[in-house]
Formats: structure tokens, sequence, C-alpha cells
């Protein structure tokens, strides 16, 4: 500071200044400056884990052969009778208590199938384990008298239309949404099941490039029931031999709801559809309902002989109308 005083004849009180200025923004910029340092510490940390990642990654871009195919799609399955859980158990790791204990439970191919219960009664672990997305501790599902098992677990997927409540939706158009991850495009197809699922007149009369409208991320430009109705279209657009809704139209009204059920049921008879609704009124033309408690089936049949002699199912019923 003296030699740059004595040189520059600058006046000791402005370059104080100044100094102070230059302190003052260097610690403004050294924890900025840290972070870059950081950051760059982690990449080079980490880069040969992302080298090995992507070289797996490249690997298995590489033509198979046809025999390796074969062996990670599995067996070739077709549904065609009946599901059936027997003495099926299942319970989270660590954990001793059993969070589904279904004795026997039949769902016949074509029927239409209701799963009820209070919240944590264990609806969507049935389900979960019925996709095979969960392996029971004990007992076997069985498919048409075959049990469920890692030999055909992705050709029994692949017949499994999944409608969840909240649905992915990209940052792309109407009709690549419902023909999601698939190359080929049939439009003749996609407006089909837009109609089933009462979505075709929005989408036609409402959306100004009609099916090639983009819907933004998440489909942030629709409402809930839109996005629903859509993700509906998206598992019926594959032809599966069963349909998994999944509280898939709580964010319908009633009517809505009941005309999309009606238009199924009119158009996929020999298709089967499990249904979970705590709204109970539209499980009224089951064949069949399960009505689940602590993980058990506490009772089952139609809605009507449900309604007669089940309490818990008629007070649940009864909330629903209030």
């Amino acid at each position: 500071i003296a030699i740059y005083l004595v040189k520059t004849n600058a006046i000791f009180s402005s370059t104080f200044i100044l100094l102070g200025i230059y302190a003052f923004s260097m610690q403004k910029i050294f924890p900025a400056a840290q972070g870059i340092y950081h950051q760059l510490s982690l990449i080079k940390f980490f880069k040969p884990s992302l080298n090995i990642i992507y070289n797996e990654l490249l690997e298995s871009t590489k033509k198979v052969d046809e025999k390796t195919i074969k062996n990670l799609e599995g067996e070739n399955f077709s549904f065609s009778d009946q599901i059936q859980f027997n003495n099926v158990e299942f319970k989270y790791n660590r954990s001793k208590e059993k969070v589904l204990s279904i004795d026997k439970a039949e769902i016949k191919r074509g029927s239409f199938v209701g799963i009820t219960g209070k919240t944590g009664a264990g609806k969507t672990t049935f389900i979960d384990i019925l996709l095979g997305l969960l392996n029971p501790v004990s007992g076997q599902i069985l498919i048409d008298g075959k049990k469920l098992n890692k030999n055909f677990i992705n050709s029994w997927r692949s017949q499994i239309g999944y409608v969840p409540q909240f649905s992915f939706m990209a940052d792309d158009t109407v009709i690549n949404n419902i023909a999601l991850g698939l190359k080929k495009v049939d439009l003749k197809q996609i407006k089909k099941v837009c109609k089933i699922a009462k979505i075709d007149d929005f989408i036609e009369n409402s959306l100004p490039l009609k099916y090639d409208t983009l819907i933004g991320e998440n489909g942030i430009r629709l409402s809930g029931g839109q996005r629903q109705r859509i993700s509906l279209a998206r598992a019926l657009y594959k032809n599966p031999n069963i349909i998994v809704l999944d509280e898939a139209t709580n964010s319908l009204d009633s009517i809505t709801e009941k005309n999309i059920l009606n238009s199924l049921l009119e158009n996929y008879k020999n298709i089967t559809i499990i249904m979970i609704a705590h709204r109970l009124s539209i499980l009224e033309k089951c064949n069949n309902i399960f009505l689940l408690e602590e993980g058990k089936i506490l009772d089952s049949g139609n809605y009507h002989s449900l309604l007669k002699r089940n309490l818990t199912f008629k007070e649940m019923n009864e909330s629903n109308i209030k």
C-alpha cells in the first residue's frame, strides 16, 4: 500500500475506500468460488463411477441375438380363465406386521371386480402383488392355474393396462401422450379409445390443434379429470386383457365417471376390469366386490348384497352420499 501511495501520489483516504470496496466484493464472491470448487471436486470424485455407467449403457445399446431377447422377454403367456390368490401374505422388510393376508380370492376373465375399504386397508398392496411389483412372502398367485413367476412376468404385465390416480404426462402432444412409448401411431385407434374415455369432445372442439396440441409439462394445460381420461385412453390404446383402475376417476364428477364406466363395459365385454374405489356407487355394476380391512378380505359379494348385510360397507356408502 505504501509503495502504491508513493508512486501514484494517491490520497490515503480514497485508496483506503477503494481497498474496502475490493475487500467487500471479495467477501461476496468467496462463497460462490467455494461452491464452484466443491462442485468441481464432486465431478472429479464421481467421474470414474459415471464412466462405468456410461460404458454399461453403451454396451446395452449394442445388438443382441434373438436367443438373448427371448430370455429377457420370458415365456409367452395369454390370460384366458381366472386369477387366484391362495394364502397370499405380504409384509415389508424388517417389519413383523403383515400388510396383506388373503386366504382366497378369485377374479374371472371378463368380470368387473371392485376393491374397496378404508384408508390403509391394503388395496394398493393387493394390486401391486397382482401386477408382480411386490412378491408375497408366502402363498401364491395363480394365473390360469399357473403360478405367477419371473418366467412370464413380463408377458403378464404386457396384458395389463394400469391407470393410477396420478399419471405421468410428457411435455408433448395429446397423441404422443396416448401412444406413449410406441413408435407406430394409429390415429383411428386413438380416436376410438378417446371416445370410450369421454375425452374426444374436449380434444376435437376445445384444443387448438386437436390431437397435435401440446399439453405442457405434466399436462399443466389440462385439468385433473382431463389428465385422468387421457391416462385411461393410453391404457386402452394398448388393447390389454385387464384394466386396473386405481382411484383413476376420482377427479371426475359422478355423471362423467358413470358414463365412462358404462362405455368401458359396453365396448370391452371380454376384458377384466379391476377397480379400486372409495366412491362405492361406482361399483354398483360389479360382479364382485372385495371389502378389505387391515389387509384381509372382510367380506365379498355384489353391491346390493354387501349393502344389506355388511355394516362397514353400509357406513362407507352413507358417508359417500353425505
